[in-house]
């Protein structure tokens, strides 16, 4: 009996291993995917990676291309397709929110003198828009 409950031990411990091993042969298996929007709205990873391949030169029409080139090389699966149309959104809406954070940086900061930064702010706005 003692033999038997050897054996036994081998065997649970051979199936335990094997099907550790067929699971991570399947998780192996499996291709990565990215998708470059969820519920419709391009994620803040794509617009990010969309700003960047701009500022090191990448042209806005081949913003795409340049994903999924890449993401090929490294064997994962993209979703979806960002247009020129997008990119160039994006790249506008990144420069407005780096400069509303400068703004508030510079208006929370002690080294500056205080001035009234929201209506500096403010006239710069309505005077960039009467002129057109």
């Amino acid at each position: 009996t003692s033999d038997l409950r050897r054996l036994n031990g081998i065997l649970i411990k051979r199936l335990d291993r094997a099907n550790t091993n067929v699971s991570v042969a399947r998780s192996e298996n499996k291709k990565l995917t990215w998708h470059a929007r969820k519920s419709g709205v391009y994620t803040i990873e794509c617009r990010s990676l969309a700003r960047k391949l701009c500022d090191f030169g990448c042209a806005e029409d081949s913003v795409a291309d340049s994903i999924h080139a890449c993401a090929e090389a490294f064997g994962v699966t993209v979703i979806g397709d960002i247009s020129r149309r997008t990119v160039g959104r994006t790249k506008k809406e990144g420069g407005m929110f780096g400069l509303m954070q400068l703004g508030r940086e510079i208006d929370q900061s002690d080294g500056l003198p205080s001035f009234p930064l929201r209506i500096m702010i403010h006239a710069n706005f309505t005077s960039v828009w009467r002129k057109q």
